[in-house]
């Protein structure tokens, strides 16, 4: 008779096997993963006190400053983190390379949503572009009163149509608060990289 050293069962034990730890190969598999999660834990303990680190992991929450939303991560692990995702963080990136481009503005403002459909980038699968409220050819400019986020798709359908007037005081009413609310200039001139034409 014998002791499995993982359930703690009694199993009997044949001569010809010699001497057998587990009653069965799950019992061996299971003790096999105990024994590797106790080894990274102290790995991971090792590590943090080698690097002056807290042994406890440290949840805290933050606002992501490129959309805006709250996200969660490990202080202890990831003590530098700014942005809730790689996306964001590559925005930011972008952003800053691209002097002559600063839609970011538009997306910012509009927490990175379409004003039509309501989609975000977050949450959804979809391409954030900005349109122009009065299409650039019935004298829309490039400004920021006449500027909102709009998803590839609405802004494909909308193209340079102009707004039904009940749409068009909605949108319009939308911006000015967003533009006031976050203190930008309603005749701040947004650049494009490349040319527009809604």
């Amino acid at each position: 008779m014998a002791e499995c050293l993982n359930c703690k069962e009694k199993f009997i034990v044949s001569r010809k096997t010699g001497r057998i730890y587990y009653c069965s190969n799950d019992c061996k598999e299971t003790k096999k993963k105990e024994k590797k999660r106790i080894l990274r834990i102290k790995n991971k303990e090792n590590y943090r006190k080698k690097n002056d680190l807290p042994l406890e992991d440290n949840f805290v929450t933050a606002v992501c400053p490129i959309c805006k939303q709250d996200f969660t991560f490990n202080q202890t692990r990831q003590p530098n983190k700014k942005y809730c995702s790689d996306d964001c963080r590559k925005v930011n990136q972008h952003t800053l390379s691209k002097v002559n481009d600063n839609r970011f503005i538009i997306f910012q403002r509009d927490t990175f949503k379409c004003i039509y459909c309501g989609k975000t980038t977050k949450d959804y699968d979809i391409v954030l572009t900005v349109d122009h409220i009065i299409p650039q050819n019935k004298g829309g400019k490039h400004i920021a009163s006449n500027l909102i986020s709009s998803c590839l798709s609405c802004n494909s359908s909308k193209q340079d149509k102009q707004l039904s007037s009940e749409s068009f005081s909605f949108v319009k009413g939308t911006i000015e608060e967003r533009n006031k609310a976050q203190g930008i200039d309603p005749n701040f001139v947004i650049k494009f990289s490349f040319s527009t034409s809604h």
